[in-house]
């Protein structure tokens, strides 16, 4: 897809934006998933923040299947374990924030593209998301950063994370 690049003069062009964007997508995996760089772990939150640019610079294709991976491979309970090499989860850990963030991915997505059918098709994905992170909500209203592979919440709520929450929970 064509669409103009954003714009911030004297900051970075659109060449530049494409160049980065293109580096983002040889990147991924054919199974959809954005890790850091080759060969290294890919965790929920980043690679929904890749999508989000990929989408940003016309790439939608290659967002797309960023988004497919994470509906693919949604367990459950909605999360996502923090940390993924290729096919091996290496952290089975889950991160509330991280997990949250799609649905600020996908609404990212909508307002960029007004995909309709991309973000029907995500809505269940991003309701059992948003359901795991409120599920982990402590009595004190704060919500727990972490769930332990053995399920277990963590009894600490995390500033920054506990703000970018806040943010998906209203994309939501």
């Amino acid at each position: 897809m064509t669409r103009a690049l954003p714009h911030v003069s004297g900051t970075l062009t659109g060449a530049q934006l494409t160049s980065t964007a293109q580096q983002i997508a040889s990147h991924q995996l054919p199974d959809g998933l954005i890790p850091w760089f080759d060969g290294h772990h890919a965790d929920p939150w980043d690679h929904i923040e890749a999508a989000m640019a990929l989408t940003v610079c016309g790439l939608d294709d290659v967002a797309a299947r960023a988004f497919e991976w994470s509906a693919d491979n949604q367990s459950a309970d909605g999360s996502w374990p923090m940390e993924t090499v290729g096919r091996v989860i290496r952290e089975t850990t889950t991160d509330a924030n991280q997990c949250a963030y799609l649905a600020t991915g996908v609404w990212h997505h909508w307002l960029i593209t007004g995909n309709r059918k991309s973000t029907e098709q995500m809505w269940p994905v991003v309701r059992r998301a948003i359901n795991f992170v409120i599920d982990m909500k402590q009595p004190s209203g704060a919500i727990a950063w972490a769930r332990s592979p053995s399920g277990e919440a963590s009894t600490d709520a995390l500033l920054t994370g506990s703000a970018c929450m806040v943010l998906s929970l209203r994309c939501a």
